[in-house]
């Protein structure tokens, strides 16, 4: 039985290697080389005169294949399902959906376009109180074992004939198990080093009216609740992005400005939406609209920050510093430009870009 699956496979443009069923790896030395080009007929027939088990590789030396593993026994699966029918009927139907070794589901499909490598879509907290992955990918240079391999079964379509679906509707899969992440990352602060108040950006993340400025840029609200789910413009239905606690979380991949798998504060959002990612002009309109403290009003003597006729606002100079950023207090609040926690009223560096949060299901 092998042995014919595993020239359908290759016949069909997929790449694959006999592998170790224990070790999920192939069993061919320098397999890494076949991420590039397929093997020949002749070598598949070589190998799997012997072989017990076999894999397929992701990416695009089988034709932009991906594959999205679920762990845990499948725990999350029938929520997935769920919510992919619920935005595009009739897309699950046409997937290759396959039973793991551990009693898991494979979901498998292929791309129009290229696909990126492996993702982590949605993780929960463990008992160790580590993340554990209960949702991925495998895509470009990845690889899953698949039947007919011993505790491997089809469950729906054919492996050797992967359906091929397009961009939207892989982004529909993707966000869908992105909506289902319980394990919010946070990073440690660095050292604080100095504190100064009055900022206009804080002000708008302790005050500005996120859901205005969505609905403004043409987000719209796809479900309500302490973790709301929004639906990036364009698009009919389903979600792009979550807001829990004044923090914009972004799994699509098609919501530019935003980049997927990344959070963002209000002062973020409103500088990437009103102003192109100017921080220094959005905190200059900021403050123009009301945001953000007089030196006087913090009751402290800051006159070295102040600004005079001659100087640049010392206030919108630190909104845009990219080794001083500030941040306001732990349980909400991404930097303004970088996404980072920190206590109030404090500048910490160095920093990355963006934090990487994930949504709570």
């Amino acid at each position: 039985m092998i042995q014919h699956a595993s020239t359908s496979y290759l016949r069909a443009g997929l790449c694959v290697l006999p592998a170790i069923l224990d070790e999920k790896r192939p069993a061919v030395g320098s397999w890494k080389a076949y991420q590039r080009c397929l093997p020949s007929e002749a070598q598949v027939v070589q190998w799997f005169a012997a072989a017990t088990a076999c894999c397929l590789l992701t990416g695009s030396v089988s034709g932009n294949l991906e594959l999205i593993d679920f762990d845990a026994g499948g725990a999350l699966f029938d929520q997935w399902a769920a919510l992919v029918e619920s935005q595009a009927p009739g897309l699950l139907s046409r997937l290759v959906i396959e039973r793991s070794r551990r009693g898991g589901r494979h979901v498998v499909y292929r791309c129009v376009s290229a696909i990126c490598g492996n993702l982590k879509l949605a993780q929960r907290q463990g008992a160790d109180n580590r993340p554990e992955t209960l949702i991925e990918t495998r895509g470009e240079g990845g690889l899953f074992l698949c039947a007919p391999s011993p505790g491997y079964e089809i469950l729906q379509g054919d492996l050797a004939a992967p359906p091929v679906i397009d961009e939207s509707e892989r982004d529909i899969l993707l966000s869908a198990a992105w909506s289902l992440n319980e394990c919010w990352k946070v990073q440690d602060a660095s050292p604080m080093v100095t504190a100064v108040a009055g900022r206009p950006g804080d002000d708008f993340n302790d005050r500005g009216d996120v859901r205005e400025l969505l609905a403004k840029h043409g987000w719209t609200l796809a479900r309500s609740g302490d973790n709301e789910y929004w639906r990036r413009p364009g698009k009919s239905a389903g979600s792009s992005a979550t807001l829990k606690d004044r923090v914009f979380y972004v799994f699509s991949s098609n919501a530019a400005p935003f980049e997927p798998q990344r959070a963002y504060a209000p002062f973020t959002l409103y500088a990437l939406l009103e102003h192109g990612g100017d921080y220094a002009v959005a905190a200059a309109m900021l403050r123009a609209k009301g945001f953000g403290q007089t030196p006087d009003a913090t009751g402290v003597d800051l006159s070295a920050f102040t600004s005079t006729s001659d100087e640049p606002d010392a206030a919108a100079e630190h909104e845009t510093n990219p080794r001083m950023v500030s941040a306001t207090n732990q349980s909400r609040h991404v930097a303004p430009m970088v996404g980072y926690f920190a206590p109030r009223g404090h500048w910490v560096y160095p920093l990355p870009r963006t934090l990487p949060f994930a949504p709570e299901g």
